[in-house]
């Protein structure tokens, strides 16, 4: 089960030993969602439902299809497990990752501190699960990028419609704790040039994705997702070389001091 505790070789671990179970009946679900899909008469179709595991862990489930042709492999799906504690809750998001090899994933975890500063920052009026299942829908956009520093460290910028989310990654990249948010009207100047710049290109890239769902393979889609490597990855709006990135850095931090807040926050 996954707790707040854990160490990110143990996320990773409980991760793949608990995903079988949830990809199993997936199999199945996907079947009647299908059937919705093909008797729909307007889209996006959404299907969500609630499993708990073996080992007692409790995912959320969501498919969405954008036509008719988005059944079986080309259905987007997210799923993530929330893991209440003491601190709040925890939200682990496994994230397809091919570079390991097929069926392999990467675990993002996100922070209670992350679910209240976006429910400030965006003045959003949802709390609690309402908030969070709105919040992993806007992870369907979320690009990362990742900085090492000469002391072992990686850290993370996140970006997605909205805006920036920063983290750190580790175990090898295999699981990236996602820590803060910072909306786009937050940003200074010319991090919001920058940003709204890079809009066009995100939202012309999505649209690209959702149609290769309507018109993909499953086989097709699996060959394009694993020519998709962390290199090949543009992201236009965060900083491309050292120097721009420890400036870029130091605002994002006057913005937010608590991208780098201790895990004991």
């Amino acid at each position: 089960m996954y707790t707040a505790r854990m160490t990110p070789a143990e996320i990773d671990r409980e991760t793949h030993e608990d995903i079988t179970n949830v990809q199993s009946k997936l199999k199945y679900t996907q079947e009647d969602f299908r059937r919705m899909v093909l008797k729909a008469t307007r889209f996006p179709v959404v299907m969500r439902y609630e499993q708990n595991t073996k080992r007692k862990n409790r995912w959320k489930v969501m498919l969405l299809a954008y036509s008719r042709q988005n059944t079986r492999g080309r259905t987007a799906v997210v799923f993530y497990s929330i893991c209440e504690s003491e601190l709040g809750k925890f939200v682990y998001l496994p994230v397809p990752y091919l570079q390991r090899g097929l069926g392999k994933f990467r675990t993002l975890v996100f922070k209670p501190h992350y679910m209240s500063r976006y429910r400030e920052r965006m003045g959003r009026q949802e709390s609690g699960e309402a908030l969070i299942d709105h919040l992993m829908t806007t992870t369907m956009t979320l690009e990362l990028l990742f900085f090492p520093h000469a002391d072992g460290r990686v850290t993370v910028i996140g970006t997605m419609d909205e805006g920036f989310c920063f983290g750190e990654s580790y175990d090898h990249d295999n699981v990236v704790l996602i820590r803060t948010f910072v909306p786009r009207k937050m940003m200074f100047s010319d991090q919001r040039e920058i940003f709204d710049l890079t809009h066009a290109d995100r939202e012309q890239e999505m649209h690209a994705h959702l149609e290769r769902l309507k018109t993909m393979s499953a086989r097709q889609l699996l060959d394009h997702a694993r020519q998709q490597t962390p290199e090949a990855r543009k992201l236009s709006a965060v900083p491309k070389d050292a120097k721009e990135f420890k400036r870029w850095m130091e605002n994002a931090r006057e913005i937010a001091p608590e991208i780098e807040m201790p895990d004991e926050e």
